[in-house]
């Protein structure tokens, strides 16, 4: 294990396996082949054209493609797991479909099928900090057992998906109370400090995601509880040790060690005389297409 392994495990992607799904005349996600052989026989709204998966090709707009993917999707989901080992649900919370941030999307889709389809997804990560005479140490949260990705393993103090209907800023806010039990006055003084990007092909999902990354200082006297159920608890722990179980360890949630790393490198821990230094920082900042 190092922190280069967890980078390269988030950039794996055998492209030969997949089919790139097109809305609107371009392309804004991929499917693997055996799903795309369920879409197409599945029939309107997907059709298999030219070596890609077209999706609503006759539905003019944003409003039409929500309404028929939406009314779709409760048998794909019985076809794609019975037939090609996708194995999502109805999450009842809608994502935009997007190809960059800040672009008016095509049509919205159910969260839950995103990582199937090969969505461009977004999200909030909160990095919780303390500092005294010490150091630094960073809350690490413990994921409920559960949970419908990486079941009891190691997290941040507060993550989400990004809905298609809230600011970066109200969601973190709305996820720090939900996760954290953090007041908006507290998780309002966040700052954010950059933006980290990923394509990979993981537990057969595609997960080709951009993480908004975010810093919070809090006092020493300032503890966070889990609220809604997704944590089972909190843990301050001292840098160093955050780092051993990064680079010794598969802990963290596999993207969650992204984020870490990005947190040593902006906070002078993370030596640049290594040798892999340069891969590191690089491996934090895919090519967005």
């Amino acid at each position: 294990m190092s922190f280069l392994h967890h980078i390269q495990i988030c950039n794996r992607w055998p492209a030969e396996r997949f089919l790139p799904l097109c809305i609107a005349g371009q392309r804004f996600g991929w499917v693997t082949q055996a799903f795309a052989a369920v879409l197409e026989g599945f029939g309107p709204p997907f059709a298999l054209t030219q070596g890609a998966v077209v999706f609503g090709a006759e539905l003019p707009t944003a409003v039409e493609r929500t309404k028929a993917f939406d009314e779709s999707l409760d048998a794909l989901v019985e076809k794609a797991g019975a037939q090609a080992g996708h194995n999502f649900r109805r999450r009842g919370e809608l994502y935009p479909v997007v190809r960059r941030w800040g672009d008016a999307p095509v049509m919205l889709m159910d969260r839950g099928a995103v990582a199937s389809f090969g969505i461009r997804s977004f999200g909030v990560h909160l990095n919780g900090f303390v500092r005294d005479k010490s150091g630094l140490s960073l809350w690490v949260g413990k994921r409920a057992l559960d949970k419908a990705v990486a079941p009891g393993k190691l997290d941040h103090l507060v993550a989400g998906g990004q809905p298609f209907d809230l600011s970066l800023r109200e969601n973190l806010i709305k996820e720090a109370g939900e996760e954290a039990s953090l007041s908006p006055e507290v998780a309002g003084r966040a700052k954010p400090v950059g933006a980290l990007n990923y394509l990979t092909y993981w537990e057969n999902q595609i997960r080709d995601d951009v993480l908004f990354v975010y810093d919070l200082e809090l006092s020493a006297g300032m503890e966070p509880h889990p609220r809604d159920g997704e944590m089972q608890y909190f843990e301050l722990w001292p840098l160093a040790k955050v780092m051993r179980c990064v680079e010794e360890t598969d802990a963290f949630k596999f993207n969650v060690n992204l984020v870490l790393i990005d947190f040593f490198i902006r906070h002078g821990a993370l030596d640049p005389e290594r040798p892999d230094y340069l891969d590191i920082l690089s491996g934090l900042h895919s090519p967005l297409d």
